[in-house]
């Protein structure tokens, strides 16, 4: 089959240092089955914000793999209007370049970005080509997260011409495939359609790399350089917190799993888990009920005690005993029980040398007049009343 691909902001194939990505994938694996691949993209890395051409190209991976590239103006930001005229362009530079190419047998497009898709669909749509629309962000939802809760409603109208635009290209695809099932369901709501057996939900999914033996040395002593223990199993989150992270099962998979073992659940810190959950539960209401409305239809603000009230009620929860709140999830209990004993034995000897310290002064500047005072280490400074005594 001749398949067409349709994504501007993956690194490619061709790029220095390059991490392939979904449609990155997805071409390499169409091509080692034997399938003409071609994948539109843009001449503007959206990572390194650089311009890899200066006019349209084209990039031959193998000999039944190649990208085109369309040329159109960069932009500095992701959340900017010249990145909206990026868009533009690329989907101008594709209908131009698409109406001279031989026709492919499948068009696969990618939202975002609604511009080049809508050509996309447009141009197969015509010839009758089936097209599938892979939900990866929820746009022109995006552009409503980006503004104040307060202006929500005045930007969702602005932005009308754009959701008739996602409408459109959801309603003319042959089949609907996403990131999760939300997505799917998102998809499938603004195309006006029951689920249909073409319509999917592939998972996010990256290469699996080979390092050299002593490359995985070499980064076991740079770990163990900076305290991580290789006896232990050590969870990172690398990414942006965000509504569309559901976080709550990797971490209850993960928790009763440390260090390589099936853990007890003494190995849990249920008091610092309770205190961390009991702060940051008023606060995160707090913050989702700001911009909300009641049934009069009057904004909450921050003063309103179901906004800023929740919030202040978390914070304080959060520090009452920071010893605890400060280790809640990511150590075992008897790890974090060691740490906060430190920091609490710590203090006190901070506490108990302030007080000797003032003690001492006192001391010295309080002896009977005749009396030898001994010479003392560093300057003592007594009252000026005293010193006129």
């Amino acid at each position: 089959m001749r398949i067409w691909l349709t994504e501007l902001a993956e690194q490619l194939p061709t790029s220095p240092g390059r991490r392939l990505m979904r449609v990155g994938m997805l071409a390499e694996r169409l091509a080692s089955a034997g399938h003409d691949v071609t994948w539109w993209t843009s001449t503007f890395d959206h990572v390194a914000k650089l311009q890899r051409f200066s006019e349209d190209s084209t990039e031959r991976v193998a000999g039944n793999y190649r990208i085109e590239l369309l040329h159109a103006p960069g932009y500095a930001s992701n959340h900017s209007l010249a990145r909206v005229r990026h868009h533009r362009y690329s989907a101008a530079a594709f209908a131009r370049r698409a109406a001279g190419a031989i026709a492919p047998d499948l068009v696969y497009c990618c939202i975002p970005t609604l511009e080049v898709t809508e050509a996309a669909l447009g141009y197969a749509t015509a010839l009758g080509i089936p097209t599938v629309v892979d939900v990866r962000d929820l746009w022109p939802d995006v552009y409503l997260r980006a503004v104040p809760a307060v202006l929500r409603a005045l930007a969702r109208v602005l932005l009308a011409g754009e959701y008739r635009r996602a409408r459109r290209i959801l309603g003319s695809a042959t089949a609907i495939v996403a990131v999760s099932e939300g997505y799917l369901q998102w998809g499938l709501r603004h195309a006006g359609r029951a689920r249909a057996p073409g319509d999917r939900v592939f998972p996010h999914g990256y290469p699996v790399e080979r390092f050299a033996p002593e490359q995985l040395a070499g980064a076991r002593r740079q770990l163990e350089a900076v305290g991580v223990d290789p006896q232990r199993s050590v969870c990172s989150f690398v990414g942006t917190f965000g509504r569309t992270y559901d976080l709550g099962p990797v971490i209850a998979t993960v928790l009763p799993r440390l260090g390589g073992r099936k853990a007890s659940v003494l190995d849990l810190d249920f008091l610092g888990i309770a205190l961390f959950s009991l702060g940051v539960v008023p606060l995160l209401l707090g913050l989702t009920n700001k911009g909300q409305a009641d049934s009069h239809g009057n904004l909450y603000d921050w003063t309103d005690p179901r906004v800023g009230g929740l919030m202040l009620l978390g914070l304080v929860i959060l520090a009452v005993d920071h010893d605890y709140v400060a280790w809640p999830v990511m150590l075992p209990n008897r790890d974090r029980k060691l740490i906060g004993r430190e920091h609490r034995r710590k203090r006190r000897e901070r506490r108990m040398n302030a007080g000797k310290q003032a003690h001492h002064h006192q001391r010295e500047c309080d002896v009977p007049l005749g009396r030898t005072i001994p010479a003392p280490q560093r300057p003592v400074q007594c009252s000026s009343q005293q010193q006129r005594q």
